[in-house]
């Protein structure tokens, strides 16, 4: 492994960011099996003793060691008691408590409690958008963002208000419409 690879393990720098979800990598082996396993669906690994289904091996594995092991929650914030499965999470979250965001963008005034958040921000704020809607022209970051907002440009509208004959089609629309309209603050939408 070449050393700035290897840095990535220290510093916790996301370099490798999936052009389908956003979600932001240290390793381009890590990035190539999320794309496999997340968008590039194959077989589900199913486990035997719960049912529980995933397309992750390391996913099950992981499953059967925490729900079935008792290998569990095992970082508790002083805090407020929150349980967290691994250490650099456990260290994002006590991150909250303290405010520090100790990861700065380069090119604006933004910054991250967490190196992703900064990996993400970077490539949706400063980055050409590079997904372009053939309808109406919109740009977007990634393409599962580009397919989101396909969505809107279809006579599909399969979210309903209850209270009057508004629809739309998306499930945040109806939410956001029920509340800012109807004045249901604790609504949601379930189908």
């Amino acid at each position: 492994m070449d050393r700035t690879r290897h840095m990535t393990i220290h510093t916790g720098e996301r370099n490798q960011v999936c052009q389908f979800c956003g979600k932001a990598f240290a390793k381009d082996s890590t990035l190539r099996e999320h794309v496999r396993s997340i968008h590039e669906r194959e077989q589900k690994h199913i486990c035997l003793e719960c049912g529980f289904t995933t397309y992750r091996s390391n996913n099950l594995r992981v499953h059967i060691r925490m729900r079935h092991q008792g290998e569990y929650n095992n970082h508790v914030c002083p805090v407020c008691g929150a349980r967290v499965k691994q250490r650099t999470a456990f260290l994002e979250h006590m991150r909250s408590h303290t405010g520090d965001r100790p990861f700065r963008c380069d090119q604006c005034t933004a910054s991250f409690a967490c190196v992703a958040r900064l990996t993400v921000h970077r490539k949706s704020v400063h980055e050409p958008r590079q997904y372009k809607c053939d309808q109406c022209l919109k740009t977007f970051q990634t393409k599962h963002h580009l397919l989101r907002h396909a969505f809107i440009h279809t006579e599909n509208k399969p979210f309903s208000c209850p209270y009057c004959k508004y629809s739309c089609n998306t499930q945040g629309n109806i939410t956001k419409h029920v509340k800012s309209v109807h004045h249901k603050t604790d609504f949601s939408y379930r189908k």
